[in-house]
């Protein structure tokens, strides 16, 4: 019987990771792609940050898809900040606009323009204060303005 509600509960994981956390990926690799402005080091974040949170499947089963989805940053983010290699920047447009940009503004700006989160959401998420979070808002934002593509 108790194999029975490990399986059941194991395909209900299964279940959780592929309807809900893989919908995700997409999030998770633009982020990546923001933090390292590289499809390749996008690529292997989006990996670990899925492999990091295999563990708190239970704890991500219980939560609605906007907690999911800043668990989900959280743990990129955080799997970035382990990172020591760097990799070769991808030719696009977007580098253009992103490369003048120290990171801590490329990545305000991706998670509250492009990703949706609230700047309260954000400066939990990287640990900022609000007012430092406004201010690199407020500069990226000035900077993009200027953009000329």
């Amino acid at each position: 019987m108790q194999a029975e509600a490990s399986l059941s509960k194991d395909l209900g994981q299964v279940a959780f990771f592929v309807g809900n956390l893989c919908q995700e990926a997409d999030l998770v690799y633009r982020f990546g792609y923001t933090l390292t402005l590289s499809e390749v080091a996008a690529q292997k974040l989006l990996l670990e940050t899925y492999q990091s949170i295999l563990g708190r499947l239970d704890k991500l089963l219980e939560g609605s898809s906007q907690e999911i989805r800043f668990e989900l940053v959280k743990a990129a983010w955080s799997q970035f900040q382990g990172w020591s290699e760097t990799y070769d920047e991808t030719s696009a447009e977007v580098l253009k606009l992103f490369q003048g940009l120290p990171i801590e503004i490329r990545v305000v700006l991706v998670v509250v323009d492009a990703l949706g989160f609230s700047p309260e959401e954000t400066a939990s998420l990287l640990d900022l204060k609000e007012i430092e979070l406004r201010r690199y808002l407020a500069e990226g934002r000035k900077k993009m303005i200027g953009f000329d593509v």
